[in-house]
């Protein structure tokens, strides 16, 4: 199957699928294009290098298709352990169609529930609240290394390789991160090329974070992708956007970005700052909530 007749597979799901290229702020992964059901992605695959589609799939389903199936093996990016990545070329068109709607499938039921009202939570743990097994043991997980990385002092490279096992993803080596960091949810942060993290930040990430190249980012700052309705009766719904900190942004000390935020490339966000909207590239923010206060000045 060819990368546009895929494409149009997967628009033609349900109404309910969005197509989004959300990597644009990194070098190594800027045409990768994502479809979504319930804003959480079922299918990727790089738009330069169409030779593996990026699939949900059922953990016990996976070692019996990788034996049947040669063009099946591992994810781009993703734990192997719920992914896998099929071969376009070598797959029948059958089998992609397939294993595609499943993938859609799984996501979709998955996250049905915050369309709805749910009620209250049954534990303290909040288990019921996060929504399901999988994302529930991925946040224990994260924040049980995420205290194991925190409790004494690591060299920036011994950092990066925690990171590296809390997001399952590649960290470059030029990231330095300044602990402790608090992060709830490991796989929903990618990190860019060069970019810098001060003390004490926070990333609530189960609706994603994208960290551009060359971005810095100050200490105690807050990147919340979720919330919760107004509503008293459905406010126990967890509901969450993506934040993407884009290539050379400068956050300062103590900035709180909330869900569905982009800042625009080399745009700097004033110490304090509450930013509740989109930041343009290369413009001065400050505020609560933030506004545009002028261009960045190259002589300054």
């Amino acid at each position: 199957m060819n990368i546009e007749d895929y494409r149009n597979y997967c628009l033609s799901l349900g109404d309910d699928v969005e197509e989004r290229m959300p990597f644009k702020a990194f070098r190594y992964a800027s045409e990768v294009l994502v479809f979504y059901v319930h804003g959480h992605m079922f299918s990727f695959f790089d738009c330069n290098n169409f030779s593996v589609v990026t699939l949900k799939c059922q953990p016990d389903r996976i070692e019996e298709l990788k034996e049947r199936h040669p063009c099946i093996g591992k994810p781009f990016n993703e734990s192997p352990r719920y992914w896998i990545g099929v071969d376009p070329a070598t797959a029948s068109d059958t089998l992609l169609r397939e294993l595609t709607l499943n993938s859609y499938n799984l996501v979709r039921e998955k996250y049905q529930r915050k369309k709805m009202n749910l009620k209250s939570m049954n534990t303290p743990t909040g288990k019921d609240y996060v929504g399901s097994d999988e994302l529930y043991a991925d946040v224990q997980r994260t924040m049980r290394l995420c205290a194991e990385m925190n409790s004494g002092y690591h060299t920036e490279a011994e950092v990066r390789e925690c990171l590296r096992e809390i997001t399952r993803s590649e960290v470059p080596d030029t990231v330095r991160v300044f602990t402790p960091i608090n992060i709830n949810y490991g796989p929903g942060v990618r990190f860019g090329n060069d970019c810098f993290l001060n003390f004490g930040c926070t990333l609530l990430a189960i609706g994603g974070i994208t960290i551009g190249d060359g971005a810095f980012i100050g200490p105690h700052c807050v990147l919340a992708t979720e919330y919760h309705p107004e509503d008293p009766a459905t406010r126990h719904t967890l509901l969450t956007k993506p934040i993407v900190i884009g290539r050379n942004a400068w956050l300062g000390a103590d900035v709180k970005v909330l869900a569905g935020v982009t800042i625009g490339e080399n745009a700097i966000v004033a110490a304090g700052s509450v930013v509740t909207k989109d930041v343009p590239a290369n413009m001065v923010v400050a505020g609560s909530p933030a506004r545009v206060i002028r261009p960045i000045n190259s002589e300054k």
